[in-house]
């Protein structure tokens, strides 16, 4: 981010209470409502958090639109993974990693983010 050094989760809420529209200092990281984004560190988002997130669920993550495949444990690292179909070919994979499929979908659409 250019606001802060490290790194930063862009988070919309559900309610009014956040401090942005996911711009900060006139760079958009992603768009919400006004006062329903706000930026946190990893390390304050819990496993019930990373939960939230829900297969078929749409999401805007990289300025990259997408919709959420898998969540959960994986084989290949420890924590909460989301694994998510991008709109367009800027992903890593095809949903699956070291040989295990998590989910399906067209060769660089795919892209896992650790939570």
């Amino acid at each position: 981010t250019h606001f802060k050094a490290g790194e930063w989760i862009g988070v919309e809420l559900t309610s009014p209470v956040g401090k942005n529209d996911g711009t900060i200092l006139g760079q958009r990281y992603f768009q919400c409502t006004p006062r329903y984004g706000i930026f946190v560190r990893p390390s304050a988002i819990t496993k019930e958090c990373a939960y939230a997130f829900q297969e078929s669920q749409r999401v805007k993550i990289f300025d990259q639109d997408g919709t959420v495949r898998f969540v959960g444990s994986t084989d290949f690292g420890e924590g909460i993974w989301t694994g998510i179909e991008l709109d367009e070919p800027m992903g890593h994979g095809n949903g699956s990693v070291n040989g295990v499929s998590y989910f399906t979908c067209a060769v660089n659409h795919g892209l896992f983010v650790q939570i």
